[in-house]
């Protein structure tokens, strides 16, 4: 079954329009990567979504996993909101499952950094020509991984 990207100016669940569109509406859009990122769902299919209901699919997919009942997070919906939320927190759980072992699937990490650090990431990112901090972080990584390997 091949699944497209849902873009609309409103959400796809509970139908309100989107702050971004002409007129606008009350609901702030986020896209939803229906196989989500953190399981390798970068260029996959993404859903208009707002950010309650984004936020509500997550939240119940987490309620999945852990065995727990979810049908508080369903209240107000109607049955067709509920039955899309549902659709797309079994789509997170799935594809989480599906990627758990893969050893090709990104890490994200987290990085907090101090302004003595930024200032420092930043002259490093001019410095190299690196497009992000992610590239930095790489290059540092590599250096100091074929520093190590060089002396043992």
């Amino acid at each position: 079954m091949v699944i497209k990207s849902l873009i609309f100016p409103f959400c796809w669940v509970c139908q309100r329009r989107f702050n971004n569109q002409v007129p606008p509406g009350p609901a702030l859009e986020e896209r939803h990567h229906l196989f989500p990122q953190a399981a390798g769902g970068v260029d996959g299919p993404v859903v208009s979504l707002c950010d309650s209901d984004h936020t509500r699919a997550h939240k119940i997919a987490y309620a999945m996993k852990g065995n727990r009942s979810f049908m508080h997070l369903l209240a107000g919906c109607t049955k067709e909101q509920a039955q899309k939320l549902v659709w797309i927190a079994t789509l997170i759980v799935k594809a989480e499952a599906l990627a758990a072992n893969d050893p090709n699937k990104p890490v994200k990490v987290r990085l907090i950094l101090n302004r003595t650090r930024q200032a420092q990431m930043q002259w490093l990112q001019k410095r190299l020509n690196a497009k992000s901090m992610a590239a930095v972080y790489d290059a540092a990584f590599d250096a100091l991984y074929s520093y190590h390997r060089r002396q043992s």
